[in-house]
């Protein structure tokens, strides 16, 4: 990892300034990058259920309680967030 490091740094040095391969993974396996892309669907699932447990415990509406409002009301308008309300 040193080494891949230093390499890098030696790469930004000599070109005047940071390339793609200094910057970015070697690319990925088929296989990795399927497994990448399954772990962050299962993380934004994750995420989505903690906010809505949060917005449920401050008493406002979750993103199912939205979906469900605006399939409801056939005008609606999004209400924007003020420093106020916060």
């Amino acid at each position: 990892r040193r080494e891949r490091l230093l390499s890098s740094m030696n790469a930004v040095v000599e070109g005047g300034g940071p390339t793609v391969e200094s910057i970015l993974q070697k690319s990925l396996s088929q296989h990795q990058m399927k497994k990448n892309n399954e772990l962050f669907c299962q993380a934004t699932i994750r995420n989505q259920y903690f906010l809505d447990n949060v917005l449920k415990h401050c008493g406002a509406m979750t993103s199912q309680e939205v979906l469900r409002y605006r399939n409801e009301v056939e005008a609606f308008e999004v209400e924007w967030t003020t420093e106020d309300q916060i």
